[in-house]
């Protein structure tokens, strides 16, 4: 037989238990929410194509929307009605900048696929243009000359800036009338600043 041991004698350690770190609730989790998700509510007259861009006016219930079927829409959320639609005749809008007025009053900028940066005036339903951007070949792979304005914001109160397909950046005053809209006029008009891009403008950080 085998002697027993002090070893053998010794009653099993038993494992400590993990202690809860200080600071550490050990409060169950809270309970899930119960709040019900906010139901979507088509809005009326909505853009016939896909939607490049959206933005409420000021703090107004106005939404302004610009659409590859060349139209720019202004929307009420709060009246869930369709207050405009104005056809820009520049082709696909591809960027949208506002500039917010006193009450309902503003202007929005739009840039289009044919290269044109207009203002709408919200108050006299009116439309012009700022300018035209040009294109740069040296900027541009391949024949097709493309000079969309795929990017618009607007700086200060008297600025407003646009970049392109063209590889361009311009900054143009907003602050001169833009009532003229013929063609000599327009090609008068040009940017108080430019800056060559390395490539195509796709956004404005």
């Amino acid at each position: 037989n085998r002697r027993l041991t002090d070893a053998d004698e010794r009653p099993p350690r038993r494992c400590k238990q993990p202690t809860q770190p200080s600071g550490v609730s050990t409060a169950p989790p809270p309970p899930m929410s119960t709040a019900t998700t906010p139901e979507a509510h088509p809005l009326p007259s909505p853009p016939n194509d896909g939607i490049t861009s959206l933005s409420y006016i000021g703090s107004s219930s106005l939404v302004a929307s610009s659409s590859w079927d060349g139209a720019l829409r202004i929307h009420d959320t709060e009246a869930k009605s369709h207050v405009v639609t104005m056809a820009m005749d520049c082709g696909p809008l591809l960027s949208m900048a506002v500039q917010a007025g006193a009450g309902e009053k503003g202007v929005i900028y739009t840039g289009g696929i044919d290269g044109s940066v207009k203002r709408f005036d919200i108050a006299s339903n009116s439309v012009s243009t700022i300018g035209m951007h040009s294109p740069n070949i040296a900027a541009i792979s391949g024949s097709e000359k493309k000079v969309a304005v795929s990017c618009l914001a607007v700086v200060g109160d008297g600025l407003l800036a646009s970049a392109g397909w063209d590889g361009k950046f311009h900054l143009w005053d907003i602050r001169s009338d833009a009532s003229d809209d013929d063609i000599a006029t327009i090609k008068k008009k040009k940017p108080v600043a430019t800056i060559d891009l390395p490539g195509k403008a796709f956004s404005m950080d």
